[in-house]
């Protein structure tokens, strides 16, 4: 929950920006940084940005298009330096959208239809253009989101070698839209849905060099409160709600040390332990008594990270990476299926192994090449359980993936002015 915002500074400067792209799309933006006195400056942004959809509504009046995007944020960031080593800043950000609903399409492959008894779906309900709607339910076109956080960082530097740091944060967020899964007039299948949640978030760590390594350890604390309530939803007739709320509690441990070798080559290593306590309840006014379901979940790990760098020229840097990866379990938030489908699943584990050119690639090119291999295991998917003549979706946890490939990212500069940015 901590608002990611870049420190004021003493040199003041206005800049405003404007981009505009294919489908109506225009950003617009200010970045302003101001000293005030001897002890204070601060830092604000906003950013406005529209883009036009990809489809409309053709059978009712909907309050936006089809892939619609409008959003707006902002940032103001207030730094106080109360001595030469203690330093405060306060960062408060908020963002709002009113976007139109997310493309999507159904395809019907029985010349019969889909559930033609129940139902009675067919290709010739649908719309010719798969990115417009012919659906009846207008409220489903229309999903807003929006978020508001504020955070305190104070910075202590002890010594020439030494520096501590908190962070706390707060932040709340909300949305509301859903779905109309059949796209035609009659409402056969539409599941609205809104959602809020509250964090809170305390981190302190030390950072300094000794010995010539440098050394980074801390702690983190964090509470979350989250609510997700859907309905009145419809699947061929009328049906009710689900409400699903739940409480986490995270606790991490961290070091990080980093030590030349000589003076080309350097080595880097991490380790973290996290855990992490759920506690969930889900109410199913459709498919079970009104007494909520409760349901409890733990989970930790140790991750780690090793990297070797050697410096190549005088402004790039080669490296290899090997590093695991950890998500904590949990409780599906859509649980379809009634109490049978409310149930934990697994965390998903990664081991990545990544090599790498950064900096000063060429003497007009600056960016990274990398090559990565990443395998996961227990990725939670949706899986279809036969329960009498229907499926009842549950997330369980799937087996294994693998992630391989090429990366590429790069500022070419052309020369007076001009650059060309390219990634893949």
């Amino acid at each position: 929950s901590h608002v990611v915002a870049r420190a004021p500074d003493d040199a003041p400067r206005t800049q405003a920006t404007l981009r505009v792209g294919s489908r109506g799309r225009a950003e617009a933006g200010f970045t302003a940084n101001e000293r005030a006195g001897a002890h204070w400056s601060w830092r604000a942004s906003a950013l406005v940005t529209r883009r036009d959809g990809v489809g409309r509504a053709l059978l009712v009046d909907a309050p936006r298009e089809v892939g619609q995007e409008d959003e707006a944020a902002g940032r103001l960031a207030l730094q106080w330096r109360a001595t030469p080593a203690l330093s405060l800043r306060l960062a408060l950000d908020a963002v709002r959208g009113d976007n139109g609903k997310t493309p999507s399409t159904m395809q019907i492959f029985d010349p019969a239809g889909y559930f033609p008894s129940q139902l009675g779906l067919s290709e010739a309900q649908l719309p010719a253009d798969p990115d417009d709607s012919h659906s009846g339910q207008a409220e489903l076109l229309r999903q807003t989101h929006g978020a508001g956080g504020l955070a305190l960082t104070a910075v202590w530097r002890i010594g020439d070698r030494l520096r501590a740091t908190l962070l706390a944060g707060v932040r709340e967020s909300r949305y509301a839209g859903g779905l109309d899964d059949d796209h035609t007039l009659a409402d056969l299948a539409s599941f609205p849905e809104r959602g809020t949640a509250r964090q809170a978030t305390v981190e302190a760590r030390l950072d300094g060099r000794l010995g010539g390594v440098d050394l980074v350890g801390g702690v983190f604390v964090g509470r979350e409160r989250g609510q997700t309530n859907s309905g009145p939803w419809v699947y061929v007739e009328p049906g009710g709600f689900f409400d699903v709320r739940q409480r986490q509690h995270s606790e991490a441990l961290f070091g990080h040390a980093a030590w030349p070798l000589d003076d080309a080559w350097r080595m880097e290593a991490g380790l973290r332990h996290t855990l992490e306590r759920k506690d969930a309840s889900a109410q199913f006014d459709a498919w079970s008594d009104p007494t909520r379901v409760q349901r409890r979940g733990r989970w930790g790990a140790w991750t780690g990270e090793m990297s070797l760098l050697r410096t190549v020229g005088e402004a790039a840097q080669a490296y290899g990476t090997v590093s695991t990866g950890f998500q904590s379990g949990g409780f599906p938030p859509r649980p379809f299926g009634g109490p049978e489908a409310f149930q934990a699943f697994r965390p998903t584990t990664a081991r990545n192994v990544e090599a790498g050119l950064k900096g000063r690639l060429l003497p007009a090119l600056r960016g990274s090449v990398a090559v990565f291999h990443t395998r996961y295991d227990d990725i939670p998917l949706q899986v279809a359980v036969p329960s009498g003549s229907v499926f009842v979706f549950l997330t369980d946890n799937g087996g294994r993936a693998t992630a391989r490939g090429l990366e590429f990212e790069g500022r070419w500069d052309l020369g007076a002015g001009w650059s060309v940015t390219s990634a893949f």
